[in-house]
């Protein structure tokens, strides 16, 4: 499965700043004392990859001043998944993320590729969840809940992911980024644990959802075939006839009435005798040559009318061109401020050089409006609100291009259905030239004309029969695909319950011999360690261990057993972990130590990961020195102003 890894963590705002190192060890710690930015730095990380932080909302009791007073800000991570390296910005307070395609590890693209997602689920929208999952290769799982479902993103996984500075260590879960009674809920934790750990797990939950999908499907089409059923049986009643008849029955009938009416035809104008047309028939055929007149007008407006949406789109389709290559411009100057930061008003707009501007001054020393000086710049956030309208502009004018090919098609099919009248009513003008026949007037070609009428009449019934049964024919085809799907999709989910259990009970058992080397490595007073089938929570002791110190190493070598059990077993979990602050909740240095120790125990495996530390000063292993990526303390804090 996929392995995602931070490569750069930056945050850029007006007041603020901060860019780190490249993190590419297998290791990287953040050091330093509390209250320098360690948990911030793991905030941001978790906000730029779609994960909710209430000290970055303005709203939040527990807000982060710097950030949530700083103006212009964005979050900008550089990751990898699988050797292929993206760039992701999100502005602070927005719920939108753009990300864009930088290349390969060891190549690096030179056209970039960018898109931006929405963070939020909202109809069929594809979100950011859905993008990175994918890059991951695992798919959108949706678990069932009674009448309720509940689709499970990347901030839901990560909560075995993202060992956060917890008070209570005992919950092993990081909390929901939104707690409600469904993301708390056992099933959900249990479906998060089963889907990290299980290949098999995680295409059952995806054959669940199919399943789902199809009794969905099943039960609409079963409704709109017994709504149609009714509905012809109400026509029936109607017309005195609650017979039911098959379409073959039908056209058979059709069919036959035809043969009737073409003899009876026949035998009426074999009673015809040839005299002078009437004055009716002449009447009829002055009225077929001004229908014919109206008829080619209407064709040559509609052949005006192809030309015209011929013309326009030929001016859309430049437009759409002109467009694209403004996207790309806007796109290359968002990324390039990102690095350079070209766009300020504290730049010589001649040599780009950082000027020393006094506020309320121009750069040459003329006095200005600040508010005035500051409208001819754009910042990277306004640029990047420039690239969202162009980009909606492109999709309306797609959407324009799109409907002129409709009508286009309208147009087309309208100028052959009207060709095809006035090529039969040319015909019937040309024949009428040479009909000089009449019709008598007497009791014979009355009871043809009767029986002509009725027989019509009948036809016209069964013709009206004859759709409906087709269409209800069309349904219940439709019903029985959807039901065959259906029995597909539950046989598949019957297979893959069978097999999942097997596998589980292998995860289950690797997953316990792992943490139970890790717990007693670490702990003196565990004898014995694993986890509960049910809940996946671990047991210490076989619950008599009431070591209040055992909080800490529970919790954090449970997360390490998972990033252990990724690099032995091609499992979903990203071979990421993140671990803000392990010692929050209370161990001594000693036993800090030692487990975080367990850490370098990885590096006997093939493998690469990755695991982000904070701690604090000193309060790591001492060959653990060479790892350290960040160094913090009272002086020099995380955010940096700007000077």
């Amino acid at each position: 499965m996929g392995a995602l890894k931070i490569l750069q963590v930056s945050y850029q705002g007006d007041r603020y700043e901060f860019k780190s190192p490249e993190l590419n060890q297998r290791l990287s710690i953040i050091e330093g004392p509390n209250g320098t930015g360690k948990s911030t730095f793991f905030n941001l990380v978790h906000y730029g990859l779609g994960g909710k932080v209430d000290e970055f909302s303005a709203n939040s009791q527990n807000k982060h001043a710097e950030i949530v007073g700083d103006t212009n800000n964005y979050v900008l991570l550089r990751i990898s998944i699988d050797g292929a390296i993206y760039s992701l910005i999100r502005k602070i307070g927005d719920n939108n993320i753009t990300v864009r395609h930088d290349g390969n590890v060891e190549l690096a693209s030179s056209v970039a590729e960018i898109e931006t997602f929405p963070i939020f689920r909202r109809e069929d929208l594809r979100i950011f969840s859905d993008w990175i999952l994918e890059k991951l290769g695992i798919p959108v799982v949706e678990i069932y809940q009674g009448g309720r479902s509940f689709k499970l993103n990347f901030s839901d996984l990560s909560r075995l992911i993202y060992h956060n500075q917890a008070p209570d260590p005992h919950g092993i879960y990081k909390p929901a980024d939104s707690s409600t009674f469904i993301s708390d809920s056992l099933e959900i934790r249990a479906a998060i644990f089963q889907v990290l750990v299980g290949k098999t797990l995680l295409a059952l939950y995806e054959a669940i959802g199919n399943l789902k999908r199809a009794e969905r499907e099943l039960d609409s089409a079963k409704g709109v075939l017994r709504e149609y059923q009714q509905i012809v049986q109400e026509v029936l009643k109607e017309h005195g006839n609650n017979e039911v008849r098959n379409s073959r029955f039908l056209a058979e009938k059709i069919n036959s009435i035809d043969a009737q009416l073409d003899k009876l035809l026949r035998a009426r104008n074999d009673r015809v005798s040839q005299r002078p047309a009437p004055n009716a028939l002449l009447q009829a055929f002055d009225y077929d040559r001004r229908q014919l007149g109206f008829l080619n007008s209407e064709l040559r407006r509609y052949e005006d009318k192809a030309a015209i949406a011929v013309r326009d789109k030929a001016r859309l389709t430049d437009v759409n061109k002109a467009i694209s290559e403004d996207i790309e411009r806007v796109a290359k100057v968002i990324f390039t401020h990102e690095q350079l930061n070209i766009f300020s008003s504290d730049t010589c707009p001649y040599c780009l050089s950082a000027v020393m501007r006094t506020e309320g001054h121009c750069v040459c020393g003329n006095k200005v409006d600040e508010n005035e000086y500051q409208r001819f710049f754009y910042s990277a956030n306004e640029y990047i609100d420039i690239y969202r309208a162009k980009r909606k502009s492109l999709d309306t004018v797609h959407l324009a291009i799109e409907n002129l090919d409709n009508d286009l098609s309208e147009i087309a099919e309208a100028h052959e259905a009207l060709t095809s009248v006035i090529t039969k009513l040319t015909q019937r003008i040309d024949e009428s030239y040479s009909v000089s026949e009449t019709e008598l007037n007497d009791a014979q070609v009355e009871q043809y004309d009767d029986k002509i009428f009725d027989l019509r009449s009948e036809q016209n019934e069964l013709s009206q029969a004859l759709k409906m049964e087709k269409k209800l024919e069309v349904l219940q085809r439709k019903c029985d695909s959807q039901k065959e799907i259906w029995e597909s999709a539950k046989l598949k989910v019957e297979h893959l319950h069978l097999a999942s259990k097997d596998e589980l009970r292998s995860r289950l058992r690797e997953f316990s011999d792992a943490y139970n080397n890790f717990m007693t490595n670490v702990l003196a007073g565990c004898r014995v360690a694993n986890i509960d089938s049910d809940t996946y929570m671990p047991i210490i002791n076989d619950g008599e261990y009431r070591e209040a110190s055992a909080d800490v190493p529970k919790r954090f070598l449970y997360y390490l057993t998972l990033l252990k059990l990724s690099l032995e077993k091609d499992i979903p979990f990203p071979r990421l972990l993140l671990v803000d602050t392990p010692e929050t909740a209370g161990i001594d240095r000693e036993n800090l130590i030692l487990m975080l120790r367990q850490m370098k125990k990885l590096d006997q495996h093939e493998q690469d990961y990755q695991i982000l530390l904070s701690t604090g000063r000193d309060k790591f292993p001492p060959e653990f020195a060479d790892f350290v990526a960040v160094r913090l303390s009272d002086d020099s804090k995380l955010l940096k102003p700007r000077v």
